[in-house]
């Protein structure tokens, strides 16, 4: 289907490009939309352009649109991009179609700016009065000026006539993502042990992670040039040629890191198996290597050796046969408890961090946090942190809880450190237990922040007493 409706596009556009030479030629994006290689498209025609329709309702909305942003600047790294609809406010073809609140369309088009886009455009001028879209939202609702949407849209048109920087601006990414549409393709097609590993979800599931940590986040072609890169995330290509992995592999000893995931590197572009160990020209990247899944278990409860961490592991479950690689995490259940889950490599100069399972949000917070050098969003996993994951100190003292009046007083452990040096972390422990009780087994919690930082740990309040640990930056 890609191939012929692009040999259609490519035609008609020659005919255009004949009629009005210089004139820019674009077409419609939707996103993650697969029948059609975007690659292949945006190297077709001169602008990229989307459709933005986040569901106003949907609690993932920013963050889904962010990631459609980001695709859609990537295909074309070299040249701005189109924002060329959107609504003002509802749409008419979701089965509930909710209206944007105050503001939110504002919000949205800056979003588009942020990431890269040269216009914003809506979907429609004015409100149609019959057909199947009549109640789709326009620049110039049913009631006219009178509609609240029109001052907004006036307000955003005169806003953008104030910023003409964002014209020479260019979005620049840390991490980037190796996407594959041929992949897929070949993914998704019958016969094979899951029909649960789905495209999309493998990229939100990456993708969430690295939003979460403030980051910035682009898409690739396996084998493009990725020394620009800090961090490769690769959701289970499962279609790999020999040539793209050579690409990922030189990044990786130039002294990148790349986090692979399960079902990786399974077939050549034939859609052949690789022979011996999964992951195929991957393989040595690993540190260790994968016979076999045992079966596709819908949750696995899994931890990391010497540590009270845990977690849960959902989809997938490879038989991991460690090799030169470090073991990072077990399944903590199941017929294969005490099997790895995944693996840290040093390969070259860089690092490659093998997962073979999917864990859940907090893990992958921490996970892809820690690759970012950034702290994590949510306490308490640090099994697959790139440096340290305790604070060193030099002195620690711990104030036992006792109770007096009747009401506990906190229990606190304070970590004095020598002075740090550049880069280094200082650690603060506090913790409040919410009896007598809990105070004689209180086990603090760790904080760490980089030298210079201000952080301010206050006691809950009563209306909250759940709320023990609590630091505001």
């Amino acid at each position: 289907m890609n191939d012929s409706c692009l040999a259609e596009f490519t035609g008609e556009l020659d005919l255009v490009r004949e009629t009005t030479p210089g004139v820019p030629v674009t077409t419609n994006f939707m996103g993650f939309f697969k029948p059609l290689d975007y690659f292949q498209w945006a190297a077709a025609e001169d602008v990229c352009s989307t459709d933005g329709y986040p569901d106003p309702a949907g609690p993932a909305g920013p963050m889904l649109t962010a990631m459609h942003y980001d695709l859609v600047r990537s295909v074309k790294q070299d040249t701005p991009w189109t924002l060329t609809e959107q609504a003002t406010s509802r749409v008419s073809w979701r089965p509930v179609n909710s209206a944007k609140a105050p503001g939110e369309m504002r919000r949205g088009s800056y979003q588009a700016l942020a990431r890269g886009a040269a216009g914003i455009l809506f979907f429609q001028w004015r409100a149609a009065r019959a057909g199947p879209e009549k109640f789709h939202s326009a620049m110039l609702l049913h009631a006219g000026t009178a509609s609240p949407v029109w001052p907004e849209v006036t307000r955003l048109g005169a806003e953008l006539q104030t910023l003409p920087m964002l014209n020479a601006t260019q979005v620049a990414s840390d991490v980037t993502i190796a996407f594959s549409w041929p992949s897929w393709w070949a993914t998704e097609l019958g016969s094979r042990p899951s029909a649960g590993v789905r495209m999309r979800e493998q990229l939100r599931w990456l993708y969430r992670p690295v939003s979460e940590a403030g980051a910035t986040a682009g898409f690739v072609q396996p084998g493009a040039e990725l020394s620009g890169y800090l961090l490769v995330l690769v959701p289970s290509l499962y279609l790999l040629t020999e040539a793209e992995a050579g690409g990922l592999g030189s990044f990786v000893r130039s002294g990148g890191t790349a986090v692979i995931t399960f079902w990786s590197g399974i077939v050549n572009e034939p859609d052949q198996i690789y022979p011996g160990s999964y992951g195929g020209p991957l393989r040595e990247l690993f540190g260790g290597w994968c016979p076999t899944w045992p079966r596709c278990s819908p949750r696995r409860r899994w931890s990391w050796p010497g540590r009270t961490g845990s977690g849960t592991a959902t989809l997938w479950q490879d038989i991991i046969e460690p090799g030169e690689g470090q073991v990072r995490a077990r399944f903590a259940a199941g017929p294969w408890a005490g099997r790895p889950a995944g693996l840290g490599y040093r390969y070259g100069a860089g690092r490659v961090i093998y997962l073979g399972t999917r864990p859940d949000g907090p893990a992958m917070r921490e996970l892809i946090g820690a690759q970012l050098g950034r702290p994590a969003a949510v306490p308490g996993w640090s099994g697959w942190s790139a440096r340290p994951a305790r604070c060193a100190t030099s002195s620690c003292s711990t104030t036992p809880g006792t109770r007096s009046g009747g009401r506990p007083r906190r229990a606190a452990r304070t970590c004095s450190p020598g002075r740090p040096s550049a880069g280094s972390w200082t650690c603060r422990r506090r913790a409040w237990p919410s009896s007598a009780a809990q105070a004689s087994r209180a086990a603090p919690r760790a904080a760490c922040r980089r030298p210079g930082s201000r952080a301010r740990c206050t006691r809950p309040s009563r209306a909250r007493p759940r709320k023990r640990h609590c630091c505001r930056w």
